[in-house]
C-alpha cells in the first residue's frame, strides 16, 4: 500500500491537493480571485444597506437628543440603541470599551 492509499484508509477521504504541494500556490491564487469576485459583487449592496441603516439610526438619535445636547439617563434607558451612536462620536477604536462600562443604564 502506498502512502496516499494509507492516508485515505486512515482518514476516509483525501482533502483536495493535500498530496500535491506544487499546486498550492495556484489554488490559493484561484481562491483569492474567487473571494475578490464574490466580494466585489455582494459588498456594495451590503455596504449600502448597512450605511442606510446606520444613517437612519444616527438621524433618529440626533433628533431625539437635540443633537446630543439633551442626553440624560432617562433618554438612554428608553433608547439603549443610542449607545451605539454615542460610541462612534468618541474615538471609535476605544469607544466600545469605554461606553461599554456604562452598564447601569
Amino acid at each position: 500500500m502506498n502512502q496516499l492509499a494509507a492516508v485515505r484508509q486512515v482518514e476516509g477521504t483525501m482533502p483536495a491537493n493535500r498530496h500535491k504541494p506544487d499546486h498550492w500556490k495556484a489554488d490559493i491564487a484561484k481562491s483569492v480571485d474567487m473571494f475578490n469576485e464574490w466580494f466585489l459583487h455582494f459588498a456594495p449592496k451590503t455596504f449600502r444597506e448597512s450605511r442606510n441603516r446606520a444613517t437612519s439610526e444616527v438621524a433618529s438619535a440626533l433628533a431625539q437628543t437635540g443633537f446630543l445636547r439633551n442626553l440624560s439617563p432617562e433618554i438612554l434607558a428608553s433608547h439603549p440603541e443610542f449607545l451605539a451612536v454615542l460610541r462612534m462620536t468618541t474615538c471609535p477604536p476605544i469607544a466600545r470599551d469605554r461606553l461599554g462600562r456604562v452598564n447601569t443604564i
